[in-house]
């Protein structure tokens, strides 16, 4: 009921049975509404695109409240009617787009009747011109010599819309909805073309060409990328910043034109459009005498009024500029390019044709407004599909444990859903379901818009999953559109992250309020109490060990004359690399064995020079980085790890999946949760280099054969479900 009425006065604003204004029984409705659906403890979800909307209605409200020494109002009803108006579209707005059971094809039905309640009263008042409207005291017809229809008739037929410029515009949104319904064909000719028709009797050129200059634009837009592409970020950019330049001109024309003096041009061509630019002239004065935040509403009016009628001035940017300043046109802005660059092409359109019709006139008090943000809202903003998506942000797919864990998830994904990736170096994956965007570290602005510029593309209720891994994906995710609806796996500890002042404020914004997953306990809690988060959980790391099984079977491209100890990690101090070294050398004193040092980093001279000074070349064999480390780690007797503290150490999970032994040293977090129960001897507590090494002589020659407790809750189903009931909370 309320979203008729709310259709029905929107095209039939001056439709009044008894004198009763129905926008007035439309809003004791949607009180009433209210009412009904707190008592029913209805759900009520608030998103990003509400608190917009709040923000520029509210700005707008209290900009009107304040006193200004630069306009007397001329007409208080007046400005009080036009705040009512707005009011009331910020009203019709929330109540629906809170609580209306929204379909396309109600909307359709809805336009379809009071439409052709439009189309009546254009045929009662063309033949009862003297008596006027039933239901109305209006006569629904302007003639004189000046007026001209777009078949250059005399007359112009606004009926219960009141306004010829109206009437057409609401003629040609009623055939944009109609059109892309899903009637059958015969049917929609049928509706359709006695729309067509009035259109010739409603609307001058002018309305006219800008209908035909929106289907121009958007089908231009539609050209450079629609949905139905595969994703380019640079077609979806320029689409947008398409859109911008096409709101912005919309907006500033009227300026432009003032302010350059083209006006007195254009009036030796146009002088019939003089009354325009003398009303465009006062809104631009006006603008000037209070350009941030404006004189508020109905002062465009009433500063025309001081020298001609209190009249609108006949542009919607400018009135909004005049009345809101700089800080309300740019709210409006925000909104509408969200709008008419919507991939939705019914959304698109309306959006387009509003603001070609709002060069002219002033419509942003009108329920189209009102009707524009609703269709957005449920059409484009809500918008689903049967395609769904997972996002991983991950700085690149060279290094350590997250950058693994990253890459597996978003190959495992694959298989499920389609999959973007975020990250500086693409993701080497056979599957088609994956698509990368390639991200900058020199450019994090144009990382944040490709991630926003993105999401609007596929449809954020498309986007099923948002997981970041590592601190600078961390901070892209949480200065984007997604900010609050990601995921961010943190895979260190706190001890990795810096000391610095500066460094921990910002470490304090990024995790605000965020969802957060720890490897552990002990890294939970250390985290959590330096940085407040909204929700955290402990999801331990998956590990895909048919993958390293399998990737264990190729060969080597090196053999060994004796057995092998390894070591795999970054060269860096923290991974106390010498203490590797030293241990082995105490072990290679009693067994024949070699050591093997598998990657890179800043520690790699001091290294060799040690193995110098320790007369062991022959032994210590450096392999570098290596692309596939499995086939190594299987191949070894033992795998030693050193570090100083180790968030998870996939390197111990997956030498155990290919039943490598493993000792480690007892460091912060991450091995004492994986050498447990008939592994924890093996598990170092010191770092005297005689225990090491005997733990190390013993691990070879005897090694537990099974270790169940280690790979508990560690496969991808698990992770991949846990993690998703976690985005969905």
């Amino acid at each position: 009921m309320i979203f008729f009425v709310f259709i029905f006065t929107t095209i039939n604003r001056e439709f009044k049975p008894l004198g009763i204004d129905l926008r007035f029984i439309l809003l004791g409705l949607i009180g009433i509404g209210f009412i009904v659906n707190v008592f029913a403890n209805q759900k009520i979800v608030l998103n990003k695109f509400h608190f917009m909307v709040t923000a520029f209605y509210g700005l707008f409200f209290i900009i009107s409240l304040l006193k200004r020494p630069n306009i007397e109002f001329l007409d208080k009803s007046s400005q009080v009617s036009l705040i009512i108006l707005h009011f009331t579209n910020y009203i019709v707005f929330m109540y629906l787009s809170m609580f209306l059971q929204f379909s396309y094809k109600r909307l359709v039905k809805y336009i379809t009747i009071s439409i052709y309640v439009l189309l009546i009263s254009f045929i009662i008042s063309y033949f009862n011109y003297d008596f006027g409207l039933p239901f109305s005291n209006i006569k629904g017809v302007i003639a004189g010599k000046e007026i001209r229809n777009f078949i250059g008739l005399n007359f112009r037929t606004p009926g219960y819309a009141q306004d010829p410029n109206y009437a057409t515009f609401s003629l040609v949104i009623s055939i944009l909805f109609i059109f892309f319904s899903n009637m059958k064909k015969i049917k929609k000719i049928l509706i359709i073309s006695p729309l067509f028709i009035s259109i010739l009797f409603t609307a001058s050129t002018t309305v006219t060409l800008g209908a035909l200059g929106t289907i121009i634009i958007v089908y231009i837009s539609n050209k450079i990328v629609s949905i139905g592409d595969d994703i380019n970020v640079k077609k979806i950019f320029l689409r947008r910043f398409l859109f911008w330049v096409f709101l912005l001109l919309a907006i500033f024309t009227p300026v432009i034109i003032i302010v350059t003096g083209l006006d007195k041009v254009l009036l030796s061509n146009y002088s019939t459009v003089w009354q325009r630019y003398e009303m465009w002239k006062s809104g631009v004065e006006l603008f000037f005498k209070s350009p941030l935040i404006g004189s508020g509403i109905g002062a465009a009016r009433s500063y025309y009024g001081l020298f001609s009628r209190v009249v609108q001035i006949h542009s919607t940017g400018l009135q909004l500029l005049a009345e809101g300043g700089i800080f309300i046109t740019l709210l409006f802005s925000m909104i509408m390019i969200n709008i008419v660059s919507a991939y939705d092409k019914k959304v698109s359109y309306f959006g387009i044709l509003f603001v070609i019709f709002s060069m002219s006139y002033e419509i942003l008090q009108l329920q189209f407004f009102a009707l524009l943000l609703i269709t957005y809202y449920f059409l484009e903003y809500q918008r689903t599909s049967s395609d769904q998506y997972e996002f991983v942000f991950v700085n690149n797919f060279s290094g350590g444990g997250a950058e693994k864990v990253a890459n597996n998830l978003a190959i495992k994904s694959a298989e499920l859903n389609k999959v973007v990736v975020f990250s500086e170096s693409a993701l080497d994956s056979a599957y088609s379901n994956v698509e990368s965007i390639k991200l900058s570290k020199k450019n994090p602005i144009g990382n944040i818009l490709k991630v926003n510029n993105t999401s609007r593309f596929l449809g954020k209720n498309q986007i099923t999953l948002i997981t970041s891994h590592l601190f600078y994906s961390h901070l892209i995710l949480s200065l984007s559109e997604l900010a609050f609806s990601g995921i961010y796996v943190f895979h260190s500890t706190i001890k990795s992250y810096s000391d610095f002042k500066v460094m921990r404020i910002l470490y304090k914004i990024v995790y605000f309020n965020k969802k957060t997953t720890f490897l552990n306990a002990e890294i939970m809690n250390d985290f959590t109490k330096m940085f407040k988060v909204k929700k955290y959980i402990i999801l331990k790391n998956f590990i895909d060990s048919e993958d390293i099984i399998q990737q264990s079977e190729e060969l080597m491209e090196r053999e060994f004359d004796r057995p092998y100890i390894i070591f795999v990690g970054r060269l860096e101090k923290v991974k106390r690399c010498i203490l590797a070294l030293q241990i082995f050398n105490e072990v290679q004193k009693e067994k024949a064995i070699d050591f093997v040092i598998l990657g890179e980093g800043s520690e790699i001279s001091m290294l060799k020079e040690k193995v110098k000074s320790l007369k062991l070349s022959n032994k210590v064999h450096f392999l570098g980085f290596v692309e596939n480390p499995y086939k190594y780690i299987k191949n070894a007797d033992l795998l030693l790890l050193t570090s100083q503290f180790e968030s998870d150490s996939l390197v111990l999970l997956e030498s155990l999946v290919l039943s490598t032994p493993v000792v480690s040293v007892d460091c912060d977090y991450g091995p004492r949760y994986i050498l447990t129960k008939n592994l924890k001897k093996y598990l170092i507590k010191d770092t005297d280099i005689s225990v090491a090494k005997d733990v190390v002589i013993e691990a070879i020659g005897d090694y537990p054969k099974e270790f169940p407790q280690v790979f508990i809750d560690r496969d991808f189903n698990n992770y991949h479900k846990s993690i998703k009931e976690f985005y969905y909370e």
